[in-house]
């Protein structure tokens, strides 16, 4: 598990002399524009960050909560419930395990068909547009096919065994970068709600 503290001693200092007072409105209303303010940061800077999004859980996890528990207020911002949030924001290197599991893999193959001619005939079909039908005798009138190619797709399925991967995943540091940029405004609004000048 990674850890990571803020050491900016203005903000640390404010909010420990914050303990003292309960949870006003004045200061939800200045919490929640700290948390709106800071996770819309990250999402900006994470999209500038190069980080792709593939799922989205990682973009969406990036919000704000409010908390208030043992004489201690505030607002935690950050990633909440994706674990590897923390590799992307601080960079990794080294190795991972593996679990085993099945992988598939499709082969497209294409062959060119020839013009020809479809001559005349009745035939049995038992589905039309995707259901099931009565089985029923139709007939298919003579046409003339042009020349086309067809892809095949094939699908395998192989078994990869438990194994160790090597990994280096660059720092992206879309948070840290959001709280370094917001700072002044997060200590301003701080003093105000809580008359510290």
């Amino acid at each position: 598990m990674i850890k990571y503290s803020v050491e900016t001693k203005e903000i640390i200092d404010s909010l420990r002399r914050m303990r003292s007072v309960g949870m006003t409105a004045e200061k939800r209303k200045v919490f929640t524009e700290i948390g709106v303010g800071l996770a819309a940061r990250m999402k900006k800077n994470y999209l500038a960050s190069g980080l792709r999004i593939r799922t989205g859980n990682l973009i969406n996890s990036l919000r704000w909560e409010l908390f208030a528990s043992k004489g201690i207020e505030g607002v935690s911002v950050g990633s909440f419930g994706v674990p590897y949030a923390a590799i992307h924001e601080f960079g990794f290197s080294g190795e991972v395990s593996v679990p085993g599991h099945t992988r598939d893999s499709y082969r497209v193959r294409a062959y060119e068909v020839k013009a020809h001619t479809v001559k005349s005939h009745t035939r049995v079909i038992t589905s039309a547009f995707g259901r099931a039908i009565a089985p029923r005798t139709v007939t298919v009138r003579e046409r003339q096919v042009k020349a086309h190619t067809v892809k095949s797709h094939t699908v395998k399925s192989h078994t990869v065994k438990p194994h160790m991967r090597s990994v280096d995943i660059k720092e992206r540091a879309y948070m840290r970068r959001s709280l370094a940029a917001d700072r002044q405004r997060i200590l301003r609004l701080i003093n105000r709600a809580y008359g510290f000048k």
